[in-house]
């Protein structure tokens, strides 16, 4: 956002911050959880079913090509493995019971008051 910024390019995002360079939690996460920041290139990750077709259907991973250590890495793969290692261990809750299911007439019908 800060590069663009200064190259005069109008981008969407905040204008207004004091640090400029400063990276949020979303883009240190997102960084850690994709494995071409190791230094590989992932090919046929997504396909098309026809040249007409332009939507892109997810491939399943047996179908990726994975060629390793291609570029220079911006983390290491020690850490990467460590940070796959604790996000599949993380458990989502459940949610609560009277959230879970809603009524039949839910949203349909309005008091009249």
């Amino acid at each position: 956002m800060a590069y663009w910024q200064s190259k005069g390019l109008p981008r969407g995002g905040k204008k207004t911050q004091p640090n400029p360079y400063k990276w949020g939690k979303t883009t240190v996460a997102k960084i850690l959880a994709q494995q071409e920041y190791c230094g590989d290139v992932i090919n046929f990750k997504t396909y098309s079913k026809s040249f007409k077709n332009k939507a892109r259907m997810p491939n399943p991973e047996e179908n990726w090509a994975v060629f390793k250590n291609l570029h220079e890495p911006i983390i290491d793969r020690e850490t990467f493995e460590a940070v796959q290692k604790l996000i599949s261990k993380t458990k989502r809750r459940a949610p609560k019971k009277e959230n879970a299911e809603k009524k039949m007439f839910c949203d349909l019908l309005y008091c009249a008051d």
